[in-house]
C-alpha cells in the first residue's frame, strides 16, 4: 500500500489505472485531487494498492481536514459528492479501508467519511451506513426526442421554451473572466440559499486544471447582454455531472436554469456522454428532488460511510432549528461581507 502525499506528484499509473476502470469519476482523477489542493489547507494521502508485480490494483484519495469549527476528520473526497475505493476486486477495497482506518487513527481523527453510488461489501461490517442522499440520472443513450418526452411538459418544457422565447441565450465560457463571472452568480445564490460560498481561487483552479483537459465546461445564460445564470459539468467517463449552479434571483422569470441544463444535455449528448448526472439531494430537500426527477432521470439511492459512527457536516438535519437560523441569518448579509466570508466553505468538507 503507497501513501502518496502530495496531490501535485501523483504517479501517472494512478490515471491510467482509472482510465480501465467504469466506476472511476472525475472525483478520483488527480487533476481534481489538485484543484482540491491548490484551492484548501488540507493534507492529501492519497492510497494506492499495489499487487506483487508492483502493478496498481486500486486507489483511494483519501485527504485530511483539520477545522477549529468542524473538528478533524478523513474524508474521500472534499467536495465530491461520490468517491469509493476503485480497486480489483473486494479484498484490494477492504485493503484500502482497513488503511484508511489506520490513518484516521493515526492522525487523531475524529470520524472517517467515505461516498459511494453503491453498497460495499468491505465496509458493511465496521463502518456506519447512511442513506440520506440520493442522485438523478437522465439517459443520454436516448435520442433528443426521447429525452424531451421524458421531460414534465408543465415544468422543464415550459420552462426551456419560455427562456427562448424571451431572448435568453446560452453562451460558453471562453476566457479567464469565466469563473470570476460565475463567482459573482454563485455570491448571489449561495447568499440566497444562506450558506457559505466557495472562493474564487476554487472556480479558477477548476478552469486552468480541468477545463484543458475537457473535463470541465463553464455555460452561461445571458439576457440582453447580460450573464444571468450559469451552471459548471465536468465531464469523465461517459459522464456528464452538473456540479454548480448559479444564478441572479432578478431573472428567474426568464427560466434561465431551465435553459442551462437542457442545453447542457444536449452538449453532453454530442460529447459522445451517456449519463447526464444532475447531482445529489438530501432527504430533507423534497422540492430539489422534484425539479431534478421531472428532467425524466432516474433516481439512485448514495451510500455513504462512516467510521467509527455517522458524524460532521453530513449528519446536520437541514430541518432543525439550528440549522435553519444560521441559513436565515447569513442570507441577510450583504453581498460584500458574503464575499469576504468564502474562507467559512473550508470547513464545510
Amino acid at each position: 500500500m503507497r501513501v502518496h502525499e502530495r496531490a501535485e506528484a501523483l504517479p501517472p499509473a494512478w490515471d491510467e489505472f482509472l482510465s480501465q476502470c467504469p466506476s472511476a469519476t472525475i472525483f478520483h482523477t488527480a487533476s481534481w485531487q489538485q484543484v482540491l489542493a491548490a484551492s484548501y489547507p488540507y493534507r492529501f494521502c492519497g492510497l494506492e494498492a499495489v499487487d506483487s508485480e508492483q502493478q496498481t490494483a486500486g486507489v483511494l484519495p483519501l485527504w485530511l481536514v483539520k477545522s477549529p469549527l468542524t473538528g478533524k476528520r478523513m474524508v474521500s473526497a472534499p467536495f465530491s459528492y461520490i468517491c469509493p475505493p476503485v480497486a480489483n476486486g473486494d479484498a484490494v477495497t477492504e485493503a484500502l479501508l482497513e488503511r484508511v482506518i489506520e490513518l484516521t487513527k493515526a492522525n487523531g481523527a475524529a470520524y472517517y467519511e467515505l461516498k459511494s453510488p453503491s453498497v460495499i461489501t468491505a465496509a458493511e461490517s465496521q463502518f456506519a451506513r447512511s442513506g440520506q442522499y440520493e442522485t438523478f440520472h437522465v439517459d443520454l443513450r436516448r435520442s433528443e426526442t426521447e429525452i424531451w418526452s421524458g421531460t414534465h411538459k408543465g415544468i422543464i418544457q415550459r420552462g426551456v421554451n419560455k427562456a427562448r422565447k424571451d431572448g435568453v441565450i446560452i453562451s460558453i465560457g471562453g476566457d479567464e473572466s469565466s469563473p470570476r463571472e460565475f463567482h459573482h452568480l454563485n455570491l448571489l445564490t449561495c447568499r440566497r440559499h444562506g450558506i457559505p460560498a466557495q472562493p474564487l481561487k476554487f472556480h479558477q483552479e477548476v478552469w486552468r486544471r480541468l477545463k484543458p483537459r475537457g473535463e470541465a465546461e463553464f455555460l452561461f445564460a445571458e439576457h440582453r447582454d447580460k450573464r444571468i445564470a450559469a451552471v459548471v459539468i465536468f465531464y469523465y467517463n461517459g459522464t456528464a455531472t452538473y456540479m454548480y449552479g448559479a444564478s441572479d434571483e432578478e431573472h428567474l422569470a426568464l427560466r434561465p436554469n431551465h435553459l442551462l441544463i437542457w442545453e447542457a444535455i444536449l452538449r453532453a449528448k454530442a460529447r459522445g456522454m451517456h449519463t447526464f448526472d444532475l447531482g445529489r439531494v438530501s432527504d430533507d430537500n423534497p422540492g430539489l428532488k422534484e425539479f431534478k426527477q421531472r428532467w425524466g432521470a432516474a433516481t439512485l439511492p448514495l451510500y455513504y460511510y462512516y467510521w467509527p459512527e455517522k458524524r460532521g457536516v453530513g449528519a446536520v438535519n437541514r430541518n432543525s432549528l439550528k440549522f435553519k437560523a444560521t441559513t436565515f441569518m447569513f442570507s441577510k448579509l450583504p453581498l460584500a461581507i458574503t464575499g469576504h466570508l468564502t474562507w467559512l466553505y473550508k470547513h464545510l468538507a
